[in-house]
């Protein structure tokens, strides 16, 4: 493997992982819609900037305009908002693992739906993102020395709901 991808991988997670260290102040403070909203609206700004200045207009396919809508609607729009609800709920670790099950997750769904063989390279590397997800779980420290067991959730973790709280006998 060259030098130069596995550079690149490890600046994409690492500016990943910041990017949800970052944002779990505003994603809170905001809301999901909020944060995705102002999010999806900054970041489709700085694309059209950067194509229209590179001249990278006349190489897009037009003619594949469904797919993109259809890409931009369930990828982008309700992949950003489950994000940000999990960022807003469970804050930035629980969020990254989340994320880091993106891979194996893509290789199941692949293999089920697509017919896709999964190698031996394959299965080890999801193996190795299993592994380390249950060692970050099992014990990983945050601040304070707390575990992630013991970390507080804003709301259900399981139904991404708020809890109500009782209100006192007066």
């Amino acid at each position: 493997m060259s030098v130069l991808a596995i550079t690149a991988a490890l600046g994409a997670s690492f500016s990943w992982a910041a990017g949800a260290m970052i944002a779990h102040a505003p994603a809170r403070r905001l809301g999901a819609f909020e944060f995705t909203r102002t999010q999806l609206i900054s970041s489709s700004a700085l694309l059209l900037l950067i194509a229209s200045i590179a001249g990278s207009w006349p190489s897009v396919a037009w003619d594949h305009w469904p797919g993109f809508a259809t890409s931009s609607l369930v990828g982008v729009l309700l992949g950003n908002l489950a994000m940000v609800a999990c960022l807003q709920r469970g804050g930035p670790r629980r969020t990254q693992l989340l994320a880091a099950m993106s891979a194996p997750i893509a290789m199941v769904l692949g293999y089920l739906f697509l017919g896709e063989t999964i190698s031996p390279q394959k299965l080890a590397g999801a193996a190795l993102a299993l592994g380390g997800a249950g060692l970050a779980i099992m014990y990983g420290l945050g601040a304070g020395g707390s575990s992630l067991r013991s970390d507080p959730c804003r709301g259900s973790s399981f139904l991404g709901l708020r809890r109500r709280r009782a209100k006192p006998l007066a």
